[in-house]
């Protein structure tokens, strides 16, 4: 008895079920004495029993192994009437009662009825039910032909249902580490799953893993995904086991007609399971319909053809789509903790979707632009360096057309920026529908589109292109209740058949564009071979300059700011200049309007405040109170620099400098651009106790009201007009002028460009007493400069 129990504890395997339950039967017959023992195991599929093993003779193995009979068959016998001390024993004189008895395909051999009514009858039954932790059956014990020919004693069936209880027991076993395994197999393919979204491509390979995790893990032999289209249909993405060319796949379902049935009476763990009559009637497949289930059982816990789909939904609740799992291979409705691990297979599946989805948007906006939805800079350099491939195999020509709005700032200015972005939107979406289905249109930023066209005759073709979209973008546009009428300056550039770079291709329609805009906008400008020619060259400087500043090539020079009164150096401006290994010095007129395009002046920029700023404090460590200040020049792409103030903050903290020891100056452009966050950075740069000085005044047709208005606290008079103030009546008025107007709003003034002696003297006649130019000391290195102070020779205006 205790091995026999022990052996019921070890089982884990259908082969050590089988051992067991051989050994208890074996048990039964030998200890106990009966010659023949049948255990027979339910099969919930078919909610019937089946005579799994059988101890005896050949005979008898012969007769009832693999033998079934029906839970209805078995039920007349275990009524209560019939239970002994936990076991049923039908009498053979009282078995004629039972109409249903369990029919068999052997009878025990035997002499009749005896008047002892202790002897055996050959009609006995002797059964014990066996019952899991739960106390449903999961199988029943029969004996018969005991060797003693006699009845069992109360003894005899407490030592059979004992034993029972051991087969029981190992059933149980058995059961339960399937379930074991299973749940474990489910977590298994659940992680390897989730290993793949991070890794995976795309959904549908997730898709796959999901549904042979499905197939593997839960026992489903056909499992499909399928994946809400765009329009609603759905697509099978994956299959494990179900041929896609399954008519049951075939037949055109919307993600909608699903929604129909994911009703909370069909609501199970998240799954939806129902049976199939429902499913054809709802979704109005007829009567019969075309899904076949393959694996089917009988009875209440049975697979019959049923409908099992468990849904995805988004964050938002949509219906993505859903996992169809079909075919269990036990027969058997899903319990449970298999619809659990089934919700989470699904929502493995979900997440491969989502993470798709957030690939794919990840990707859309790296290569388009957020507010029109068009292919951005790098995606139409990728195009068009394909397009340029093609172009070689080919007897017509590509047209790259660069596309600038006339005066769109006023829209801007005028109507806010929600109604420039509007005119943007239409204006591509007009560009789009003037052109192929093919050719591509791209917005560079701000109001810059660019179009390329591929299959061009030549450059009549391309300038007719361009003459086309000039048409249409004068459509008037409806901005807030006001009909606006806009004008586009197009540049037209097409490859010079030989080996074309993408990049010189577009600056030269770029540079095309500017030219057409300053021959009186709304016009079409061909790119020439001397444009493009000084194009090429742009950009081969453009690319060299990047990387200029970790190369060393970037330098920071210094030119005095001297006050003839005194004599003494007030001040030195930080001037940027570049020397290339190869080129040598490259002019600042060269290089910084291209880094001003380009947005590079943003990192040259701070290379030369973060120099100045520590050049200053040399200065004061070394002239204390006698150090100058340092003036620095900012561009108006530095001003749009949204990072400006908190950088410029942080390089002035560093290096401890005073209020005033630093100063920025701006042009006059600044001024006439009145954007009010520029007003807003100017105040911001003030507050940090640096004064803002207007540089190059007189060329920007600033005007009082200007001045007025903005932040400043001086201004620098053009070289223009302090070359010939010794010889041009109409300058020294001008000048006169200017001074007037700065001492009344209380502004100082630098005289810039002073190179001759009859300069100075007419500056100090009319009142200037700062000045700046080659006659006190050309730009030079810090070290120039370090060396005029060192040697006492600080008041350079004196000599």
């Amino acid at each position: 008895m205790r091995d026999a129990f022990a052996a019921a504890c070890r089982v884990r395997t259908p082969r050590e079920l089988d051992t067991a339950l051989d050994g208890i039967a074996r048990l039964i017959g030998e200890t106990l004495g009966y010659r023949s023992v049948v255990i027979n195991v339910h099969r919930p599929a078919w909610d019937d029993f089946i005579a799994s093993t059988v101890y005896g003779d050949d005979e008898v193995r012969a007769a009832l192994l693999g033998t079934t009979h029906s839970w209805s068959e078995w039920a007349p016998l275990l009524h209560d009437r019939f239970n002994r001390r936990g076991a049923q024993i039908v009498l053979g004189e009282e078995s004629a009662e039972v109409a249903d008895r369990v029919g068999t395909t052997y009878t025990p051999a035997g002499s009749g009825r005896s008047d002892d009514p202790h002897a055996y009858d050959p009609e006995d039954m002797f059964l014990v039910v066996m019952r899991d932790n739960h106390g449903d059956a999961i199988g029943i014990l029969s004996v018969d032909e005991p060797i003693s020919g006699r009845r069992p004693s109360d003894d005899a069936i407490d030592g059979l249902v004992t034993v029972a209880g051991f087969a029981g027991l190992a059933i149980a076993q058995a059961q339960e580490a399937a379930r074991v395994a299973e749940h474990r197999a489910a977590l298994e393919h659940l992680l390897a799953v989730s290993s793949q979204i991070a890794d995976a491509r795309s959904a549908d390979v997730v898709q796959r893993a999901v549904c042979n995790g499905i197939r593997d893990a839960l026992g489903f032999e056909r499992v499909c995904a399928l994946v809400a289209e765009p329009d609603g249909h759905l697509r099978v993405t994956a299959t494990a086991g179900w041929d896609p060319e399954d008519p049951a796949l075939q037949v055109t379902l919307m993600i909608r007609d699903f929604e129909q049935i994911m009703l909370p009476d069909y609501e199970q763990q998240g799954c939806f399971l129902l049976e199939h009559e429902d499913a054809a009637s709802i979704l109005g497949l007829g009567e019969d319909g075309s899904y076949r289930s393959r694996l089917n059982g009988h009875g209440p816990l049975a697979w019959a053809r049923h409908w099992l789909v468990v849904p995805m939904r988004g964050i938002d609740g949509a219906l993505r789509g859903l996992i169809w799992a079909d075919d269990p291979i036990d027969r058997l409705v899903p319990t449970t903790p298999k619809l659990q691990a089934l919700r989470l297979f699904a929502d493995q599946a979900l997440a491969a979707l989502e993470a798709a989805d957030h690939l794919e948007r990840t990707q859309h906006l790296a290569e388009h632009d957020a507010l029109t939805g068009l292919p951005n800079r790098a995606l139409l350099l990728e195009r068009l360096s394909h397009a340029l491939s093609r172009s070689l195999r080919s007897d017509k020509t590509i047209a790259l057309l660069f596309l600038d709005l006339d005066r769109f700032k006023a829209i801007n200015d005028t109507w806010g920026h929600e109604a420039g972005d509007h005119v943007l939107c239409t204006i591509a979406a007009r560009i789009d529908e003037s052109l192929r289905p093919f050719d591509t249109v791209a917005r560079l930023g701000g109001d810059e589109f660019v179009v390329l066209c591929e299959d061009v005759e030549n450059e009549d073709a391309a300038l007719e292109i361009a003459r086309r979209l000039r048409v249409s973008l004068t459509r008037p546009i409806d901005v807030l209740g006001d009909r606006v009428t806009l004008s586009a300056s197009v540049g037209v550039a097409l490859p010079d058949g030989l080996s074309e770079n993408p990049e010189e291709l577009l600056h030269a329609a770029d540079t095309a564009m500017y030219r057409a805009k300053r021959l009186g906008r709304g016009a079409s400008e061909l790119a020439s071979p001397a444009l493009r020619a000084g194009a090429s060259a742009r950009a081969r400087v453009e690319r060299t300059l990047r990387g200029a500043i970790e190369r060393d090539e970037i330098h920071v020079f210094y030119q005095p700011i001297v006050d003839l009164r005194t004599g003494r150096v007030e001040r030195a401006e930080a001037l940027l200049r570049w020397e290339h290994p190869n080129l040598g010095w490259i002019s600042p007129m060269e290089f910084i309007p291209l880094a001003e395009e380009s947005g590079q002046i943003i990192e040259l920029g701070r290379h030369v405040l973060s120099a100045a700023c520590r050049r200053h404090a040399i200065w004061r460590d070394r002239f204390g109170d006698d150090a100058p200040g340092v003036s620095v020049n900012l561009s108006p792409r530095q001003l749009r620099d949204p990072d400006l103030v908190e950088v410029a903050g942080g390089m002035l903290a560093r290096d401890n400098v005073a209020p005033g020891a630093v100063a920025f100056e701006i042009t006059e452009s600044v001024l006439l651009d009145g954007d009010p966050e520029t007003r807003r950075t100017l105040q911001a740069l003030r507050g940090l106790g640096a004064p803002l000085q207007l540089d190059d005044f007189g060329t920007g047709y600033s005007s009082l009201g200007y001045l007025r208005d903005f932040p400043v606290d001086g201004i620098k008079i053009d070289r223009a007009f302090v070359g010939q103030l010794h010889s041009d009546p109409a300058d020294r008025a001008i000048v006169e002028a200017v001074i007037l107007m700065a001492r009344a709003l209380h502004l100082h003034v630098v005289a810039e460009g002073v190179e001759r002696t009859e300069q100075r003297t007419l500056l100090e006649a009319l009142g200037i007493t700062l000045v700046q130019g080659f006659l006190f000391s050309r730009p030079g290195p810090p070290e120039a400069l370090d060396e005029l102070l060192a040697r006492g020779q600080r008041r350079l205006a004196a000599a």
